[in-house]
């Protein structure tokens, strides 16, 4: 796979992807994240191979964590401070190509404080 191939996050099944999941997600309002406090780069997710260098909305699908280089087998904390989204618009945080499994295992789902008056998801 080119890197050109790997801006659609589609490509490339070798990767370990979280999407970041939501509606109506918008190239000028990114989400961040960090893991074990350590800020994450947040990628676009495209449908095309040309993706973020197009910068075009028409391409955008949203956005992904590339976690291929996380240690496996390891416990790790993970935040995520949301753009501001309408009730009912955040879907969750959804693994790419792996065997789906389903877990209780979150600690919170809260607003920060501070951060803004819309509610943020930790």
């Amino acid at each position: 796979w080119t890197a050109n191939d790997r801006n659609a996050s589609w490509l490339d099944p070798s990767r370990l992807l979280m999407t970041l999941a939501y509606a109506h997600p918008l190239t000028t309002a990114a989400p961040r994240a960090r893991l074990n406090g350590a800020s994450l780069k947040i990628l676009w997710a495209s449908n095309s191979r040309n993706g973020p260098a197009s910068a075009s909305q028409s391409c955008f699908t949203g956005y992904y964590i590339d976690a291929s280089s996380f240690p496996p087998e390891t416990m790790h904390s993970l935040s995520v401070w949301m753009p501001s989204v309408a009730p009912g618009d955040f879907q969750g945080l959804f693994w790419d190509n792996l065997d789906t499994e389903y877990t209780n295992d979150v600690v919170a789902c809260s607003a920060v404080a501070g951060e803004s008056s819309v509610a943020r998801f930790i």
